[in-house]
């Protein structure tokens, strides 16, 4: 804009540009009534969804307030909403943090950086499908995933010394892990920061806080660092940062709403390729880092016909062995065990497992890394079923089946403590 202008326009010109530029007040009527009547509509109280406009997180309340004052329009219906993109995320549990004033400042923020930094990546293909239409997949990305995974592994396996009252190994396990920290803020992976909320939240849980607080403030100074790379403009530098300030509650309320709300994100760009391409690109793994979530969505509250046909269309979609077809059956397995389907489970990992020993295979196939795991985890996943109806028997021999591939050398090995099987 020539700086000239700024000694000739008057303030209501000024707003007039501002609103041109999409630069307004969060607040006006038609947005307002739109927004709190569909909120009405839906059941939802005031913390149980997050309202984004235009990408910016909605204060409900303060929408409250400012009706209140205002008063019903009496040309509500005709006046034109403001905001070009309204999306409500439904919340599992009421979020009642968001009406702290501070903290709502900052989730704002932490938002709103995320948005940019999915648009960035969407927009530059940093982030774009692979031959099967699944986004995330490219090689460059799949070491940031690992390195996410096995940071998250080792500090389970640190707070399981923790718990036992192992201090020492405790923290040469944390030490350890902070090895990781660079590499962690370098990767464009898009489970990023939704998995290291998800590791702050299991340190709060442990009563870890300085610690979770420690983490953040160390990865946020990996951000910063020049030797890094994350440019002076990059919005992964705000986002590490919000991330010191906003507190951690350990019933997971912030974890749940972040990831949610990155979730919202990720499926809005990818469903073009299917839904069930899409879920899985966003979850990439058979079980979540923590609390659930919207992890099991594709399969909750299905039939077991439902989800027969759902992994139908995936074998429609993807070789036998391929990873992203294990991992979508493991992940119905998996949601199943956790509803206590265990005849259901059963019969899941048990055609899982056939599909992937059935084969004449060529020697030495399960050498190969990810293979070796998913079939090894099949089987387990199988016993573990089997030993729930008490066949003992049957969950033997799954059980011995899965060590004897476990014990398998495979190609690439290094070493990863697992606190749980994945």
């Amino acid at each position: 804009m020539d700086s000239s202008l700024t000694k000739t326009l008057s303030d209501f010109q000024w707003r007039n540009k501002l609103l041109e530029f999409g630069i307004s007040k969060n607040n006006n009527l038609p947005d307002a009534e739109y927004i709190l009547e569909n909120l009405r509509e839906n059941g939802y109280e005031v913390d149980q969804c997050l309202v984004i406009a235009d990408g910016i997180l909605v204060d409900v309340r303060d929408l409250q307030r400012y009706c209140k004052r205002k008063g019903i329009s009496s040309t509500k219906g005709e006046l034109s909403l403001r905001a070009q993109h309204i999306f409500f995320i439904p919340l599992p549990f009421t979020f009642t943090v968001l009406g702290d004033l501070e903290f709502l400042k900052s989730f704002r923020k932490l938002l709103w950086y995320t948005r940019l930094h999915f648009d960035k990546c969407f927009t530059t293909g940093i982030w774009s499908p692979n031959n099967y239409g699944i986004y995330g997949r490219h090689p460059i990305l799949i070491p940031g995933l690992s390195n996410l995974t096995t940071l998250h592994n080792m500090i389970c396996d640190a707070l399981k010394h923790w718990r036992n009252g192992n201090c020492k190994r405790f923290w040469a396990e944390i030490a350890t892990a902070q090895s990781l920290h660079r590499s962690i803020v370098q990767t464009y992976h898009h489970r990023q920061f939704p998995d290291i909320l998800a590791i702050s939240l299991l340190l709060e849980r442990h009563q870890l806080s300085r610690l979770r607080i420690g983490m953040a403030k160390d990865l946020f100074a990996w951000a910063n660092d020049d030797a890094v790379g994350l440019q002076s403009h990059d919005p992964r530098r705000r986002i590490f940062e919000e991330m010191i300030h906003l507190p951690m509650d350990p019933q997971g309320h912030l974890y749940l709403a972040y990831d949610a709300y990155c979730r919202h994100l990720w499926m809005t760009r990818t469903t073009g390729n299917g839904p069930i391409k899409a879920y899985y690109g966003y979850n990439q793994a058979s079980l979540p880092r923590t609390i659930p979530g919207g992890f099991y969505n594709l399969f909750k509250g299905k039939s077991i016909i439902e989800i027969q046909g759902i992994l139908q269309q995936v074998d429609l979609m993807f070789p036998v062995i391929d990873h992203a077809r294990v991992c979508l059956w493991q992940t119905a397995i998996r949601y199943l065990l956790q509803e206590h389907r265990y005849d259901d489970a059963e019969t899941f990992s048990a055609n899982l497992a056939s599909s992937l020993l059935s084969d004449p295979y060529p020697p030495g196939i399960f050498q190969e890394r990810q293979l070796n795991a998913d079939t090894s985890i099949t089987l387990f996943l199988l016993g573990s079923a089997q030993i729930s109806l008490k066949k003992v028997p049957q969950a033997q021999r799954s059980f011995a089946k899965c060590v004897e591939i476990r014990s398998v050398r495979v190609s690439d090995y290094s070493w990863i403590p697992y606190s749980q099987v994945h």
